[in-house]
């Protein structure tokens, strides 16, 4: 098991809106780096990885990027509790 890297931005300032700004990926970054590190998994299918969200586990796509825009978006604080819950 890897361990987790201290993630690229903290997940306070992840789950801020500053309404006026449309949404921006984060930097190129691995799953250790991401703060929504606890919350993400992965799976194997046919020699491909994919993540998906623990709390939703039928979410489930090839990119980072996108598994991090649907916690940031469909239910953010139930996403949030459960990462502070599990980083405490």
């Amino acid at each position: 098991m890897q361990q987790q890297k201290q993630p690229i931005i903290s997940v306070e300032e992840f789950f801020y809106d500053n309404l006026d700004v449309p949404w921006r990926a984060l930097p190129e970054h691995d799953l250790n780096a991401s703060p929504y590190y606890p919350i993400i998994g992965t799976r194997n299918n046919y020699k491909v990885s994919f993540y998906y969200c623990k709390l939703h586990p039928e979410i489930a796509n090839m990119y980072l990027e996108t598994i991090e825009h649907h916690c940031k978006y469909k239910q953010p604080d139930s996403h949030k509790l459960e990462i502070l819950r599990l980083t405490r």
